[in-house]
């Protein structure tokens, strides 16, 4: 692997970045990457942001990821990609859920929320690959909303972006999750891996 491997997720309180968070730390762990971590939860449990930056490689000594430098961004929520641009590089590949959760700040009416049709484009501009779709909805499918981190964990893995490998993804995935949900995020990884294949043959 490279020196240096940054992934960025963003979300809102409740969307399951701490399940996606954890599989990836797993996945890291076992393969025995050298990784440092950092998280702002906020108001996490109250609907308000939240952002996890994972840095894996020989050469990390910091926890946070440098303007610019997010090989990816995994956004849950597409009010937070926007929140997270500063981190947003030439070099970075954006997953991205289209159907978001209205966040405290847009229901108390200090914030917009994004019109996709005008957000695509911009992240399009500011990065490498954008491939966004309704994560929600796949994972309603799979079996349960509380998957659609899961769904969007597929992508990830199916496009081999990162140091782990899919079957690694895949195996801390059945590790981490409750074992009375697993058929329900089987379906929302492969889900996941499905919709990235369709993205790329268009």
């Amino acid at each position: 692997m490279s020196d240096e491997f940054n992934c960025i997720i963003v979300g809102v309180g409740g969307q399951g970045g701490a399940t996606l968070t954890n599989v990836i730390a797993e996945a890291a762990t076992r393969k025995g990457l050298r990784g440092r971590m950092h998280e702002t939860l906020g108001m996490a449990q109250r609907g308000g942001s939240v952002q996890v930056q994972i840095r894996l490689g020989s050469q990390v000594y910091s926890s946070f990821i440098p303007p610019g430098q997010a090989d990816v961004l995994i956004a849950l929520d597409p009010n937070e990609a926007l929140r997270a641009a500063d981190y947003i590089g030439k070099k970075t590949t954006i997953i991205m859920n289209t159907s978001g959760i209205l966040p405290v700040s847009v229901l108390m009416g200090k914030d917009k929320y994004p019109d996709l049709k005008e957000e695509i484009p911009l992240l399009k501009q500011l990065g490498k690959e954008v491939y966004a779709y309704d994560a929600y909805a796949l994972a309603k499918q799979a079996g349960s909303i509380r998957t659609m981190s899961v769904v969007l964990l597929g992508s990830l893995a199916r496009l081999g972006i990162s140091p782990l490998t899919r079957d690694e993804l895949y195996q801390a995935m059945l590790d981490t999750v409750p074992k009375k949900y697993l058929n329900e995020n089987i379906a929302a990884f492969n889900a996941g891996e499905k919709e990235i294949e369709k993205l790329l043959t268009k």
